[in-house]
């Protein structure tokens, strides 16, 4: 019953933790860039707000995915 409980986890905190690092990564890139060439910030709100749906969209699909493995396995 433990390791069936530990694999879950762990790969639960993988998919989480990933994502969070990348769209920080990208952020700063964009925070950068942004310093570099001082555009319109509505176009750099719009690219943000889109990674930041691209990422969410991506966290939702594979929880849904993780699940579904955790329902085949109980």
């Amino acid at each position: 019953m433990t390791k069936r409980y530990k694999t879950p986890m762990w790969k639960k905190w993988v998919l989480w933790s990933v994502p969070v690092v990348i769209s920080l990564f990208l952020f700063t890139l964009f925070v950068m860039f942004w310093s570099f060439i001082k555009a319109n910030q509505l176009i750099i709100l719009g690219i943000t707000g889109g990674i930041i749906l691209l990422y969410v969209f991506i966290g939702v699909f594979e929880w849904k995915k993780f699940m579904k493995g955790i329902r085949r396995r109980i």
